[in-house]
């Protein structure tokens, strides 16, 4: 007899509780049923606008022109980099016509088995940005805080780490209709106010005196590594909870809606604050910088840096509700029988304990990041994987994904072999091999990119497009193989 995720409460008959701001969520990656779904898709502006309206979007500006760009290089890897966010809108299409998370709909190419390692990757990786996030809000209303008078202290630091953190995981806890009419609410509101600060921080501009050198000593592989850094931080950055805003949205919601406005909404932030960094990094060393935050208080006049402050508390806070929000739903892939409130409680315990730790014993910060954005070796391949095969079922084949079967355990369309898809799981690893081997960070820097490319990170492009074509080849392989069974 067949079993299910039903029977531990992550299956499609479990939670029909309603989708309501303020009032706890209970349902997890469990699908929502037709009457349940609600929303538009112009609800995805709101809620990938105040996701990139961070103020640490400036430094990633700020990169890319220490990279020895000139301006106006920099400033078109800008815009191509940021206009991947409409990737992101097409990954996001599958949760609107399936009604569940983007790690359970992994299942289909992984299978149910399979499917549990990038599921686990994908929620250490966000409770790791969740983590950083967490610190970088505790010193930034830190610096508000003092604002007022108050004297900089280890008990201040503690407290706006609890204010941060309260104020985080309060509202994920909630869940998704919150998430999203706090994320509209910043959006319509910091929105300006950010508009504002950004008008201040350029006004800083000056042109450069001297000519940029590249820093791979080419000005060609200067500006792949630069492209290839942008996508690290909007595409891949984003890709693995794509469809976890979208799955309450009715079946019939139009595709190109929601790329639509699931791309505008991230690229008009994005890119406008990355560009900013462009025109003023240089002017205080922010690519540099130990607290970039501070360094961009000291271009505005005085009465401006309370504005600025709370614009980077606020932008901080709504992008760590989408990291914290999709993080429990990822940590349910694994198909572990707990709840999605337990999973922000969970989260919450981990993020907590880590910044502590780093604010009172040990600085891990700019480490933890180097680690963390090693993250793009993975993620690549996983999402060309995941990509192709929601094309191939949504698009060309046109029958769609199986709920049902996304939750059903050993005779599911979806369990392969003992579980596991081994087609798209060698594929992976062998995608995600080939970006390691393309990978130029802090933490490890392959002889290719020094030997071949003067030391430009290209693991993105290999393990995308490198895994697409190795699974793409394999799903054709295994079509002509099953339509020749059925001619004979």
């Amino acid at each position: 007899m067949a079993t299910t995720e039903e029977e531990s409460g992550t299956g499609v008959a479990a939670h029909r509780t309603e989708d309501r701001a303020f009032r706890v969520e209970q349902r997890g990656i469990d699908c929502t049923p037709e009457n349940a779904r609600h929303g538009r898709a112009r609800d995805l502006f709101g809620v990938w606008f105040a996701g990139n309206i961070t103020i640490l979007g400036v430094p990633i500006g700020a990169v890319l022109v220490s990279f020895g760009l000139t301006v106006k290089e920099a400033l078109v890897a800008d815009v191509i980099g940021c206009a991947s966010f409409f990737i992101v809108g097409l990954a996001a299409i599958p949760g609107a016509r399936v009604g569940t998370a983007t790690l359970a709909l992994s299942r289909a190419p992984f299978g149910l088995r399979g499917n549990k390692v990038p599921s686990f990757l994908s929620w250490i990786t966000l409770v790791g940005w969740e983590t950083i996030t967490l610190i970088i809000g505790t010193y930034a209303v830190e610096q508000l805080l003092e604002k007022t008078g108050l004297k900089a202290s280890t008990g201040l630091v503690l407290f706006c780490l609890l204010l941060t953190a309260v104020a985080t995981f309060s509202v994920t806890l909630l869940g998704h209709q919150t998430v999203v009419f706090m994320q509209k609410t910043a959006t319509y509101t910091f929105g300006i106010i950010g508009a504002v600060v950004v008008g201040f921080l350029i006004s800083h501009y000056h042109a450069a005196k001297t000519v940029p050198v590249p820093v791979t000593g080419n000005i060609v592989t200067s500006w792949v590594l630069a492209l290839s850094v942008m996508f690290a931080s909007t595409v891949f950055a984003w890709i693995n909870y794509a469809a976890d805003y979208t799955r309450y949205l009715p079946q019939r919601t139009k595709a190109s809606s929601i790329v639509w406005w699931n791309g505008i909404g991230a690229f008009l932030p994005g890119s406008i604050l990355i560009g900013t960094g462009i025109l003023i990094g240089s002017q205080v060393g922010l690519a540099s910088a130990a607290n970039p935050i501070a360094a961009l208080v000291t271009l505005v006049p005085t009465w401006m840096s309370v504005p600025l402050l709370l614009t980077a508390v606020v932008g901080v806070l709504t992008s760590n509700f989408l990291n914290s929000y999709s993080s429990g739903l990822s940590l349910q892939a694994l198909g572990i029988k707990i709840s999605r409130p337990k999973t922000i409680l969970v989260d919450a315990t981990i993020s907590i304990a880590a910044a502590l730790y780093a604010i009172l014993v040990a600085n891990f910060v700019s480490t933890f990041t180097s680690f963390l954005s090693l993250e793009v070796v993975w993620i690549a391949s996983w999402s060309a994987i995941y990509m192709v095969d929601a094309w191939d079922r949504l698009s060309l084949r046109k029958q769609g994904y199986s709920a049902e079967d996304l939750f059903r355990i050993r005779d599911g369309q979806y369990w392969y072999r003992n579980g596991i898809n081994w087609a798209a799981v060698i594929c992976w690893v062998i995608g995600s091999i080939g970006a390691f081997m393309f990978t130029n960070s802090t933490l490890w820097a392959s002889p290719f990119t020094k030997w071949w490319l003067g030391g430009a990170d290209i693991s993105v492009f290999v393990g995308l497009l490198l895994t697409g074509a190795l699974y793409l080849g394999v799903l054709r392989y295994l079509r002509s193989r099953s339509d020749a069974l059925v001619t004979a």
